[in-house]
C-alpha cells in the first residue's frame, strides 16, 4: 500500500511529465489494483492541488472498475 504522500508524488510527477510533453490538459487514469475500492477525497484534493500548482487543466473524478480480479 501506498502512502498519502507518495500518492501525491505519483501525481505531481506524472502531471509534470504530461507538461514537459506539451500537454495542457489531464484527465486521472489510475490503477485499482494495490487498494480496495476507488480513490479517497485527500488523494483528489493532493491532485488538484499539483495540477493547480503546475498550472495544468485537469479533471479528476472516481476510476471506473465493473468488477474486481479473482
Amino acid at each position: 500500500m501506498y502512502l498519502p504522500e507518495e500518492l501525491a508524488f505519483q501525481k505531481r510527477y506524472s502531471f509534470a511529465q504530461l507538461l514537459c510533453n506539451g500537454a495542457t490538459s489531464a484527465m486521472l487514469v489510475a490503477s485499482l489494483f494495490y487498494r480496495a475500492w476507488g480513490e479517497t477525497p485527500a488523494e483528489f484534493v493532493a491532485a488538484a492541488d499539483a495540477a493547480g500548482q503546475l498550472g495544468l487543466r485537469a479533471w479528476l473524478g472516481p476510476t471506473y472498475r465493473s468488477g474486481g480480479m479473482v
